[in-house]
């Protein structure tokens, strides 16, 4: 593109139906690229900030730069130093590669730039969550009156909000005008292996981290609800005020179920609120040979479950959902002045602001719904019974290896293991060396690109690698290639 030629900011620019084109294509050349070339480059970058110092000093401009200036000061800058998600051997974190669908339905919602708070101000995007909503809260079979619920950011959110709901609960209207003051301390238990979202809830609602209970695992890393129940008699006797149980429906470090059926008894039986945090394992409700797992689910009051995981959401996509609507806006109904008068003529005319956290919230159902439509049930469902494949596959090889511990059978997508090869020498095993050795082989695996793979710490302080199957890029090829590879790093570091 010739200088004279070049796109810079000016006043007319959303008006010149050429102008936006061309920068349109502009963007779509390098989401292209980015997308075609993850499969070549290392997955992660191995950068420090002093490979950003550029960066770092970039002063704020006075007048504005060309696109062109930008994009490749972008491909130049910042493009080295981000994780190829798109990579088919990404198998990480869960922050799976997003169906591009999405993608562009995130930049059309931004174009749009809804505010989705008020029915009255943005009623398609209000209705159209409204079916998001319906539609995740069939796929976990909830049992109640009427779908219900609320999009947020992220599973930490939703869980946040879902103790909030409890909370209320346990201590009833008078929480919103006294707070906590002369309240009875409440207890909320969940497993020793959840998310660290519910330690910020406790911190952040005001409950105390002494008054989250974690209940031990069992060998499959799910919750033990027999000594769940002796925790509540005894916090009972002594005082508190249990609240709430959580069940985890696929856990960060391992993807085990808890038995939630078993913990809705609990709950029913203890007067608590029952959570389920799905975030990651809900999606699997799709696969009708998995769902005896998550047997119970449907009897939660609310339920976390996270789009931008297993379905391939760019972030940020999240969802609580509730068995009682009226449990959200009992919770975070306010009537402010200038909202008075908007939505109060009609109940199925929602306000979602009061009905969470967030005031100003953005067009986050399109995406999904645009992507739901896009893939359908069947689609979906084919492509996690691959990755749940691919994870008994991986599990099979590795114990016919000899050469690894496998810590798990995989329920979900997640296996985590050790290499643990037959010691050479005279020198017994210990665990501290068996941890050098997981850690090496992760340095390595980071440092040579071919895969990544995260590292954890399991009980027992033992160091364990942890692959997770959720990139719907992810191939046949690539998992012949991560068995070989794996077994070869175990043969030359040990």
């Amino acid at each position: 593109m010739t200088k004279e030629n070049e796109l810079k900011f000016s006043d007319s620019l959303s008006d010149d139906p050429l102008r936006i084109r061309r920068m349109a294509d502009n963007f779509i050349d390098v989401i292209l690229n980015y997308w075609q070339s993850s499969g070549d480059d290392p997955v992660l970058p191995l950068k420090e900030p002093a490979d950003f110092l550029e960066l770092q000093g970039m002063p704020l401009p006075e007048e504005g730069h060309s696109l062109t200036d930008i994009l490749d000061d972008f491909t130049r800058l910042l493009l080295p130093g981000i994780t190829r998600i798109a990579s088919p051997r990404y198998l990480g974190m869960m922050n799976p590669t997003p169906t591009l669908i999405a993608v562009f339905a995130e930049s059309l919602a931004a174009a749009l730039n809804q505010n989705c708070s008020l029915w009255h101000q943005s009623p398609a995007a209000v209705e159209t969550e409204k079916t998001v909503i319906r539609w995740l809260w069939e796929l976990v079979g909830l049992e109640g009156s009427q779908p219900a619920g609320t999009l947020v950011s992220g599973g930490s959110i939703a869980n946040i909000t879902a103790l909030q709901m409890a909370r209320r609960q346990a201590l009833g209207p008078a929480l919103r005008r006294t707070g906590l003051y002369d309240a009875p301390p409440l207890r909320v238990y969940v497993s020793d292996q959840s998310h660290y979202s519910f330690e910020k809830a406790m911190e952040f609602l005001g409950l105390g981290l002494d008054n989250l209970r974690l209940v031990p695992s069992d060998h499959r890393f799910r919750i033990q609800p027999t000594i769940l129940d002796e925790m509540i008699h005894a916090d009972r006797a002594a005082g508190f005020r249990p609240a709430a149980i959580i069940g985890i429906a696929g856990t960060t470090n391992t993807g085990a179920v808890d038995p939630l059926d078993d913990l809705a008894d609990l709950a029913r039986h203890h007067d608590c609120w029952f959570h389920v945090d799905a975030a990651y394992g809900g999606a699997a409700l799709l696969v009708p040979a998995k769902q005896p797992l998550f047997r119970g689910i449907g009897r939660a009051d609310s339920i976390t479950l996270d789009p931008h995981k297993w379905f391939f959401i760019p972030y940020e996509a999240a969802a609580l959902l509730v068995r009682d609507p009226s449990a959200l806006q009992m919770t975070f109904q306010v009537q402010p002045a200038y909202y008075l008068e908007q939505g109060r003529d009609d109940p199925s005319k929602i306000n979602p602001f009061e009905m969470g956290l967030q005031g100003s919230r953005s067009f986050k159902a399109l995406k999904i719904w645009m992507a739901f439509r896009f893939f359908g049930r069947h689609h979906y469902r084919r492509i996690l019974e691959r990755h749940l494949g691919f994870a008994l596959r991986l599990h099979a090889f590795l114990a016919g290896t000899g050469a690894f511990e496998l810590l798990h059978p995989p329920d979900l997508g997640i296996l985590c293991f050790r290499a643990r090869p037959r010691c050479r020498g005279d020198s017994p095993p210990t665990a501290a060396r068996f941890n050098e050795l997981n850690r090496r082989l992760h340095q390595r695996l980071e440092r040579e690109g071919r895969f990544w793979i995260s590292i954890t710490r399991m009980p027992g302080d033992r160091l364990a690698l942890r692959v997770n199957f959720q990139n719907y890029r992810t191939r046949e090829e690539d998992f012949e290639e991560l068995c070989a590879y794996l077994l070869h790093l175990v043969k030359e570091e040990a």
